[in-house]
């Protein structure tokens, strides 16, 4: 870590994103995502067993919370990768762009 050979990182972070406009559904950009964590799913699960992971998904509502909708198949699709889902909804209220609250 220039200029500061002797420091150590304390933490890490990979992240991937939905190939999916932000204006699509939660569900959608989770349909999108996980075909690209399946294949790694054993790597996953034991970089879980050693650190901290899990797939995040934040929300934004402009007017109000439209509810929330998973199918089965989604929720057991994650399962197998062996980490939590963690949601976190906003509420913008009028017309603001979520990318700039990011």
């Amino acid at each position: 870590m220039p200029p500061h050979p002797t420091a150590t990182r304390n933490h890490s972070r990979w992240s991937y994103y939905s190939p999916l406009p932000l204006e699509a559904h939660a569900e959608k950009h989770l349909e999108a995502l996980l075909p690209l964590l399946e294949p790694h799913t054993i790597a996953i699960r034991q970089c879980a067993a050693e650190f901290s992971v899990e797939l995040c998904c934040a929300i934004y509502y402009e007017d109000f919370t439209a509810g929330i909708h998973f199918s089965a198949d989604i929720l057991r699709r994650i399962t197998v990768l062996g980490i939590p889902l963690d949601l976190d909804l906003y509420f913008l209220g009028d017309d603001s762009d979520p990318r700039e609250n990011v």
